[in-house]
């Protein structure tokens, strides 16, 4: 690659009728003032680029993170809703074995089934209000990222 510095030391032979020396000259230092006005431009194109590089980078590895996070809970949402089922099947059974022997206990069962039912209903409800939350954090976190690389490249 030419560099401004052999433009500007490049000697021509003079012949005659041949161009002016002088003008000459001018054109060189000014393709060299050019060039070098070229060069730091590239050079800071170069860093410009990577710095978005490492940006996009950045993005992708918190887009994992949100992406591993988002499946954790959800594998955490099936095990309870499996825990939840396997413990409401399990007090069916006990209820019904209870409800053979004596009926007065199948009435004092089923009531203590039901609270607990409301107790789980309740506790599940309350398990979705708070998973609504986090989704919501993730969410707005996601909006805030994308909002302050709009800003960022708007500033630019």
């Amino acid at each position: 690659m030419l560099t401004p510095g052999e433009i500007r030391d490049k000697d021509f032979k003079a012949s005659f009728r041949g161009y002016d020396s002088r003008e000459v000259q001018l054109f060189l230092e000014l393709v060299a003032d050019e060039m070098e006005l070229l060069n730091e431009e590239n050079k800071r194109l170069k860093q410009v680029l990577q710095k978005k590089d490492d940006e996009l980078e950045d993005f992708y590895a918190k887009e994992e993170t949100l992406h591993n996070a988002l499946l954790s809970t959800q594998k955490f949402i099936d095990q309870q809703k499996d825990e939840a089922r396997k413990e409401a099947e399990n007090l069916v059974l006990n209820a019904q074995t209870e409800a053979r022997k004596k009926v007065q206990k199948e009435i004092q069962e089923v009531e203590r089934l039901q609270k607990q039912k409301d107790i789980l209903i309740q506790e599940n409800a309350q398990f979705r209000q708070r998973l609504r939350y986090l989704i919501n954090e993730h969410l707005e976190l996601l909006s805030r990222l994308d909002q302050e690389d709009k800003n960022e490249s708007a500033s630019k």
